[in-house]
């Protein structure tokens, strides 16, 4: 499989989760069930808290995603590893197997 098929499912979870974060955490202030001006109702504290907990996630899970894809990408760039080669046999100073 390649990284491209891996990437784009992981970013496009990331995405929608960190849009749905920002929503929760502006909720409050955008349908207006936090009056203006007075100390925050509990409702608007939860939705802050969450909302502010959501983004965190979504975004470390972004990083992630990013990292592990160029991680994959430096493994596919890199060249494998040569075949076994059988050991050189032991010889001694005058040239002489061991």
């Amino acid at each position: 499989m390649t990284t491209r098929r891996l990437l784009l499912p992981g970013v496009a979870a990331s995405v929608l989760l960190l849009l749905g974060g920002a929503w929760v955490f502006i909720a409050p202030f955008v349908v207006g069930y936090q009056p203006v001006g007075q100390p925050w109702v509990e409702a608007t504290r939860n939705d802050l808290w969450t909302g502010a907990a959501v983004l965190a996630t979504a975004a470390i899970g972004l990083v992630l995603v990013g990292a592990f894809s160029l991680r994959d990408l430096a493994r596919a760039s890199t060249p494998a590893t040569p075949a076994a080669r059988s050991p050189r046999p032991l010889t001694g100073h005058d040239g002489t197997e061991r």
